[in-house]
């Protein structure tokens, strides 16, 4: 919680800056947004530190709901081309999901693969990023590919996702290693040494594919007629009910740059705000005003439920999760309580927490809030949710 919550103010403060930024000297443009970068580099890095002492620690447990596959497989996809974009190499990137019609349909999907399944859609979303991240970082040039195709075994369907790419390869003789925690794969024909990475990627990737109940491998060469890596990986192939609707659509995968967030259109209302870091409730408040919307903080649950009885013209409330005096889960508790005794409406409650750990969301539905997000705050993400609640 303490390790990730600095990165709040860090990233969020940043991204106003770049949102007010007009008339701003180039060179100071590009400043920030390499601390912008930086920042959300940093902020992988202690994810993944994180996730591979929760996995040790017997301590990350992973969610099983049903979720769109289309829908994970197209933000990976604008996760990937962003990579290469930036990378500016001649990268040919081919997917197996359809090109789009035009029509703006949110559900995409794979032909002969259902799209509703169940899973966790998070971890299943971590591993892909995590591969085809690294297929972008060590292919200058050719291509980089996945597919995704069922398999029929007799203890069960799986789907395989395969990531193939024509970058520098792996020798034989390291393949092994670069599944284990804080190694990486040194020298090499044409390979990068400063390429950077943790260490931790691929260690993490396997970890959580044999969680999911599959299995991760690797197919590598180094020869100069035929360099590269595919990547395989294996979950169970278990198919919902019933369709679930993500709720999502393109632009989400697209609206983190400032100019997105700049053009957000305007929303209305006054919200409480309810966290015990002062910074926090600043780099939320700010938000809010950007967005056109009021503001009043609150520094423990205690004060919230005094605000929320003494005024009834709140129209949200994003409350954080843990804090001194009275955390938020018990505040909450409390005002869907006097909301019942003194016939008030129901107001909408957002829980903001920096513990992004399977369960959380879970917890604070059953407390009583209504939506859930965490730390560090992404304008547009605040933005899209708060748009849930909130008049234009």
């Amino acid at each position: 919680h303490e390790i990730r919550t600095p990165m709040n103010a860090v990233i969020g403060f940043t991204d106003l800056m770049l949102m007010d930024s007009k008339g701003m000297a180039d060179d100071h443009r590009e400043y920030l947004e390499t601390i912008k970068t930086s920042g959300k580099l940093l902020l992988m890095l202690i994810n993944d530190i994180l996730d591979i002492s929760k996995i040790e620690a017997g301590q990350l447990h992973l969610e099983y709901r049903s979720f769109s596959l289309g829908y994970i497989l197209k933000t990976v996809e604008y996760n990937v081309a962003a990579l290469i974009n930036r990378k500016g190499h001649h990268i040919d990137f081919h997917t197996p999901l359809p090109k789009s019609d035009g029509t703006n349909n949110k559900q995409v999907t794979i032909p002969g693969v259902e799209d509703t399944i169940i899973g966790d859609p998070n971890r299943l979303q971590q591993v892909l990023n995590n591969l085809l991240s690294n297929a972008v970082k060590f292919t200058d040039e050719g291509k980089i590919s996945y597919e995704v195709k069922i398999l029929v075994r007799p203890s069960g369907s799986m789907l395989e996702f395969s990531v193939s790419d024509s970058g520098i390869g792996i020798p034989q003789d390291k393949q092994e290693d670069i599944f284990q925690p804080f190694r990486q794969v040194q020298g090499g024909r044409g390979v990068n040494n400063t390429l950077g990475g943790t260490g931790l990627g691929l260690a993490i990737a396997r970890r959580l594919v044999e969680m999911m109940g599959g299995q991760i491998s690797l197919e590598s060469s180094t020869d100069q007629d035929k360099h590269g890596s595919t990547f395989r990986f294996t979950i169970p192939y278990v198919l919902a009910n019933a369709r679930v609707d993500e709720n999502h659509d393109e632009s989400e995968a697209k609206s983190g740059s400032s100019e997105s967030q700049s053009k957000l259109p305007k929303l209305s209302g006054k919200v409480l705000l309810v966290d015990d870091n002062r910074i926090n409730l600043k780099l939320a408040g700010r938000f809010l005003k950007s967005m056109g919307c009021f503001s009043e903080d609150a520094e423990n649950g205690r004060i919230a439920i005094s605000k929320f009885e003494a005024d009834p013209s709140f129209k949200a409330i994003l409350m954080d999760k843990e804090m001194p005096v009275m955390d938020g889960l018990e505040a909450v508790q409390h005002i869907r309580r006097i909301e019942v005794t003194e016939n008030r409406r129901r107001i909408p409650i957002v829980a903001v927490t920096a513990a992004a750990m399977a369960g959380d969301r879970e917890e604070c539905l059953e407390a009583g809030c209504d939506d859930y997000i965490t730390k560090p705050l992404n304008r547009t993400a605040l933005h899209r949710m708060l748009a849930k609640y909130l008049k234009p």
